[in-house]
């Protein structure tokens, strides 16, 4: 019997998904990208923290990251959602008995952007291959998205709905919320925020997870989350007076697509923007001016992250939650598209990326 090494067992994985050995490794992006989209391929419906904790565990001996690769897959969980590989949905939204939500995989489909590019979106189920053959090697992967580059298969859409994809229009798939007011409910009397924690805009735009706390005495008016018996902790917004409960209502408004925490971020730059400490986004120029890199320090909702997978490719960077490199030429359609839908701020830094 043959015994494999962990560089075999590794090679095996990374040839299995259609990825180079010598120029990813099993922790990149993309490869838990892939690793997500062809468990759920299997797995769904399911539970995200399922989905998450069964790639977890197929990694078990492959990686040195230790509990730290639970967290990066669930990062790109979230991204694969944002993109539109996935879709997430309440198990009954009509029924108060039912808690929690279900992943299920979107349909095999594509989107054409102005530029001619093809963005790729969906999973087939158990992982069946449905990429015609002409296009498989001209599939670009950066990060959680992929996409066949503008002008590289002659007749690509036609090629691509003869297999099965459907076409979802651009305009379609970037179409953002509209603008809403939430109706707080009034509770009778003062309420104790039993499991409460609130995003505090006294605290700096530069370090989210640190913007959050407990209520204590605080009054105002604050995106939070709240405790359910079963699933993860509910988005709400809610007014608060000396630390106490005055009003409150769930997040999202209405079930129309958009989750929780799309409509909590938004509420949440328009807050920041309104005491005078919009959220900031980084802009760096690179040393050859070819690209420069946008990074953030708050996370966007899904509508906005999916101009930016348009427009840009996903780069990691240290100290940021997520950034992108940008042609030089889109860079004031970008900062023009932050400030007008999340009253944001760009501040120009110095950047050593040599891309």
């Amino acid at each position: 019997m043959k015994q494999l090494s962990l560089a075999d067992v590794t090679r095996t994985v990374l040839d299995t998904l259609g990825f180079n050995p010598a120029q990813y490794v099993i922790t990149s992006p993309e490869i838990l990208a892939a690793l997500l989209r062809r468990a759920a391929s299997f797995q769904c419906p399911c539970s995200s923290r399922a989905l998450v904790q069964g790639v977890t565990e197929s990694l078990q001996g492959l990686t040195d990251a230790g509990g730290a690769i639970g967290d990066e897959i669930e990062g790109v969980l979230e991204e694969l959602l944002a993109y539109g590989d996935l879709t997430e949905i309440d198990k009954a939204p009509s029924s108060p008995a039912a808690h929690g939500s279900l992943l299920y995989v979107t349909p095999p489909s594509f989107v054409l952007v102005p530029s001619g590019r093809i963005l790729l979106l969906g999973i087939a189920p158990e992982s069946v291959e449905w990429l015609p053959r002409e296009l498989v090697e001209k599939v670009e992967y950066r990060g959680h998205i992929r996409a066949l580059p503008a002008n590289s298969v002659p007749q690509g859409s036609s090629l691509l709905k003869a297999a099965g994809y459907f076409e979802l229009p651009h305009k379609v798939w970037l179409q953002g919320p509209k603008s809403t007011e939430p109706m707080l409910q009034h509770t009778n009397g003062l309420v104790e925020p039993t499991g409460m924690t609130i995003l505090d805009p006294s605290q700096s735009v530069r370090y989210y997870k640190g913007r959050w706390k407990a209520p204590g005495s605080a009054s105002g008016y604050f995106v939070a989350r709240r405790e359910q018996r079963y699933g993860a902790p509910l988005w709400c917004f809610a007014k608060l007076s000396a630390g106490r409960i005055a009003a409150l209502v769930d997040l999202p408004l209405e079930n129309k697509g958009w989750r929780g925490c799309d409509e909590a971020w938004r509420l949440q730059a328009a807050l920041d923007a309104l005491n005078g400490t919009p959220q900031i986004a980084e802009l760096g120029e690179c040393k050859n001016n070819r690209v420069v890199r946008l990074s953030f320090l708050s996370p966007l909702p899904r509508w906005a992250k999916r101009q930016l997978d348009v427009i840009g490719t996903p780069l990691e960077v240290r100290g940021a939650l997520f950034s992108y490199l940008l042609a030089p030429s889109d860079v004031a359609f970008v900062r023009q598209f932050l400030v007008q839908s999340l009253w944001m701020s760009i501040v120009t830094v110095e950047d050593h990326l040599r891309a």
